[in-house]
């Protein structure tokens, strides 16, 4: 069987985490064995909050989810196109 998932930590713990991280000087490793999370999850908390806060260059928390967005919508276009009967080709029109 696959692996199991959880649902996603709020965001309050992940805060929290990078806090700690962060200002108290603990190591990735330490930290993420002290909260009960792999290092990587925690990796990935402290690398999206640098870019959040501009020290590191990436797309934003609301830049992904509006790509997000768009991405939905763009699929649920496409997916319209196909229904009327579209052959799922982008279209040109030339003037």
């Amino acid at each position: 069987m696959g692996a199991k998932t959880r649902p996603p930590y709020p965001p309050a713990f992940r805060a929290e985490a990078v806090q700690l991280v962060q200002a108290n000087g603990r190591s990735l490793s330490q930290a993420a064995k002290d909260l009960g999370v792999h290092h990587e999850t925690l990796r990935a908390w402290v690398k999206q909050a640098a870019i959040d806060g501009g020290r590191r260059a990436g797309l934003t928390t609301e830049e992904r989810a509006e790509l997000a967005r768009l991405r939905r919508e763009n699929r649920g276009w496409f997916i319209s196109n196909l229904l009327r009967g579209g052959r799922g080709e982008a279209t040109c029109f030339s003037t």
